[in-house]
């Protein structure tokens, strides 16, 4: 009998979890409450903002990212998506509605990427990263 192997998947790891980043990232910007995060806050509507959060992040600039390879870990995505309520809050405090909106995106996003879909592919993507790198090295050496 013939042994079937699964298929290979010759994407860089960077790539593959900027694959599965993307399917958390479009969950979240789909989510009810996201909207708000969608763009930039305007310094020209909220021109203190700049002076009250020293590290804008949004769902756009999130999606950049992903599509640059930004990110080698679901945590440094995940980081971003937390800093959506940390800018929230410093912004416009704990109790606004804009903050509980961003806590309940932190939320949905841990528990995502803590599916049993989503976790061990990035995972996986994880572990590859390093050895990704030093081949690369090797190979321009």
């Amino acid at each position: 009998s013939k042994r079937r192997h699964k298929p290979l998947d010759l994407r860089l790891p960077h790539v593959q979890i900027a694959v599965e980043l993307e399917q958390v990232w479009v969950e979240l910007w789909n989510h009810d409450r996201a909207g708000v995060f969608h763009e930039a806050v305007s310094l020209e509507k909220w021109p203190d903002y700049a002076e009250k959060v020293r590290e804008p992040v949004d769902l756009g600039l999130i999606r950049e990212r992903i599509a640059a390879l930004q990110y080698q870990s679901g945590e440094e995505f995940f980081r971003d998506v937390g800093l959506l309520f940390e800018n929230s809050k410093a912004f416009n405090g704990d109790g606004h509605a804009v903050t509980k909106h961003a806590a309940r995106l932190v939320k949905y996003a841990s528990m995502l990427l803590g599916n049993d879909v989503h976790r061990p592919r990035i995972q996986a993507c994880e572990a590859r990263i390093p050895e990704s790198f030093s081949r690369m090295r090797a190979s321009h050496a």
